[in-house]
């Protein structure tokens, strides 16, 4: 489940969907799974 939501918004991420919300702590989680 994780993983499959960290690809899902990996993409929301990368548009800046999460920006200033949880980007810094989906950057730190997506850092740690590669």
């Amino acid at each position: 489940q994780m993983a499959n939501f960290l690809d899902q918004a990996g993409g929301l991420w990368a548009r800046g969907a999460l920006n200033g919300k949880v980007g810094g702590a989906f950057t730190s989680s997506a850092t740690q799974h590669g």
